[in-house]
Order: structure tokens, then C-alpha cells, then sequence
């Protein structure tokens, strides 16, 4: 069925500038996704079928920076001290002077957006982070290199696309993550998930990896049907996902989620909340530590000096 996009910038109580991409269908029927790029560049809202799918709670991203969907960079996840190293040298990871332990550094800071623009599928809107001298991010990780993303309503759905620039002269190791947080309950059904990944890796306590991996098959892991996620009690890494999509339903409506092949790892993130998370992720947790110790199953990107490296990651909607 034949789709209409636009766009406006609005000015939000909660977030200020706000970019609204929008579709509508010849029956009348509207998409909606709400940007908020002084936050973060997050995804504060995708309204379809009368339901927003994404969870995000104002106060938290305000405060946080953690609702919604964050772009999780260079570091998604843990960092075992807030410390790592590569190539003999060792990397503490701050912002102004609170060590950052968690999500890296960029889902919190300001991004810069250009003007949203159509396309062959919809419409999108493309912002962008600089770690150059000076900055907040270049301080903790000093590799000169820009990141952008875009992300784009499309005729089905969402699709965000990221590239990493490197114009330094060094090697540019990095991870890529967003962190999407999806309500429990929408469309009057309890959310299901699937995420046919056959493997897990081994945690701690404090939910860093032991290096070690399971598998999930017959286990309390095994998400390769779906299960309820209020049935579950999870916050592990699942990996061995590269070209198979994970999948929430509430009913009969669903949310696929698809991704480029670098992002082979996803968490899961099933706490007792009224949201529950999974988070699309090229690396494990602690990539950069274990990457260092010559461990081959980090899953750390690492971009040569001149060097572009794409991805994306899709949710499609079946509603």
C-alpha cells in the first residue's frame, strides 16, 4: 500500500528539539518516530499501530541517558575498572572525571543533525559525533574519527545505518551497540521474544564474561522459541547470532529485528521492570580487555587509519 512521509522539527517539554519522521497509508493509518539529538541522538518514539514501542521514561533519559533507544559507542556494555588496553597502552574511561563503566560515551552527549531527506523507502535524518581534541569523548578516547548514524522510517518499519570514519593515523578499535528498551506490555498482550542464537557467554556475578561459552539449546537460556518475557531472568550476552533475526511479538503483531553481519551478539535484558531490552551489539562485553588478551571471540572492530566501516540494523513491523 502506498505511503506518504514527512517531517517536522518540534519543540519538546521534555527534550527540547525533537525531529519527527512520519508515513501515512491510503487508509489513514500513520508511523511515527520522535528524535531527540541533543540526548544522546536517541529514539525516544516509534508509534504504530496506535502503540509506542519504545519505552523511554523522561526523567531517566534526561538524567541517565539510558531510555528509549542509546547509541552505545565505542565501549557498549562493561568495562571491567572503566580501564582498558590496546597496544601497550592503558585507557581510563570518564567524562568529566566520573569514570564511565557502563555504555560507553556518546549517549549523553549533544549530536550534531542534519536536515531530514526522502528516500527510496521513506525518510531519514542523519546526525553525527566528532572525537576530535577538545572534545568530552576524544578526552577518554583519543583516536581522531567522526561517527554517524542515520535513522530512517521506512515503508515496514525502522532502519538505523552507522559508519565510523577514522582520519587519524592509528588503528581504531571499537565496538557498536544501541540498547533499545521495549515495553512489556503493548496491543493488550504480554511480549514474547525469540532470539535463535544457539550460544551465551559465561558471566560473573557482576556480569562480566569468564571467556567461557555456552550453549543454550535445553537450557534456561534457549530463546529459539518464543517465551514470555516475564517469564524470564536474563542480562547475558548471546552470541552466534550473525544473519539470523530475533523477534518480539505481542499477538499477532511483531517486531523483527535484522542487522548486518558484524553484529553477532546480542543481550538480552529481562529485568522486573515494565520494559525489557535487546540490544543488537557487535562485540562482547569487555571487548577491548579481552581483545588485548589475544581472546579471537571479542568481536572488536578494529578500523584502519583512512578507513569507513558501515552497518545497520532493521526492525521491521508486522502490525
Amino acid at each position: 500500500m502506498k505511503k506518504r512521509f514527512n517531517y517536522e522539527t518540534i519543540q519538546h517539554r521534555e527534550y527540547g528539539n525533537v525531529i519527527v519522521l512520519r508515513s501515512t497509508d491510503e487508509s489513514g493509518k500513520e508511523q511515527k518516530l520522535y528524535l531527540a539529538p541533543d540526548y544522546g541522538f536517541n529514539l525516544i518514539g516509534y508509534e504504530a499501530g496506535q502503540e509506542d514501542l519504545i519505552y523511554t521514561r523522561p526523567e531517566t533519559l534526561r538524567n541517565e541517558g539510558v531510555s528509549g533507544i542509546p547509541v552505545l559507542y565505542p565501549t557498549p556494555n562493561r568495562v571491567k575498572d572503566a580501564r582498558f588496553q590496546f597496544k601497550g597502552k592503558i585507557y581510563s574511561i570518564e567524562k568529566n572525571g566520573v569514570p564511565r563503566y557502563l555504555h560507553g560515551l556518546v549517549y549523553d552527549e549533544k549530536w550534531a543533525a542534519g536536515q531530514p531527506e526522502f528516500t527510496e523507502q521513506g525518510v531519514k535524518v542523519c546526525a553525527w559525533i566528532e572525537f576530535k581534541e577538545g572534545s568530552a569523548p576524544y578526552q577518554s578516547f583519543p583516536w581522531r574519527h567522526t561517527l554517524k548514524v542515520s535513522w530512517e522510517l521506512t515503508v515496514n518499519g525502522i532502519r538505523l545505518e552507522y559508519e565510523v570514519h577514522n582520519q587519524g593515523q592509528k588503528e581504531l578499535p571499537f565496538g557498536f551497540a544501541i540498547h533499545p528498551f521495549f515495553p512489556v506490555y503493548a496491543f493488550g498482550e504480554t511480549a514474547k521474544i525469540r532470539v535463535p542464537a544457539k550460544q551465551v557467554f559465561e558471566s560473573t556475578p557482576d556480569r562480566f564474561p569468564t571467556g567461557k561459552i555456552l550453549k543454550t539449546g535445553g537450557t534456561g537460556f534457549d530463546l529459539s522459541r518464543p517465551r514470555e518475557v516475564t517469564s524470564l531472568s536474563l542480562d547475558d550476552v548471546y552470541t552466534g547470532l550473525s544473519g539470523q533475526e530475533a523477534e518480539i511479538s505481542y499477538g499477532r503483531n511483531r517486531l523483527v529485528l535484522s542487522a548486518s553481519s558484524e553484529f553477532d551478539k546480542m543481550v538480552v535484558f529481562t529485568p522486573e521492570e515494565d520494559f525489557f531490552c535487546l540490544e543488537n551489539q557487535t562485540c562482547m562485553t569487555d571487548a577491548h580487555n579481552f581483545y588485548n588478551k589475544g581472546y579471537e571471540k571479542s568481536g572488536l572492530i578494529i578500523a584502519e587509519p583512512g578507513s569507513v566501516h558501515r552497518g545497520w540494523i532493521e526492525m521491521t513491523a508486522y502490525i
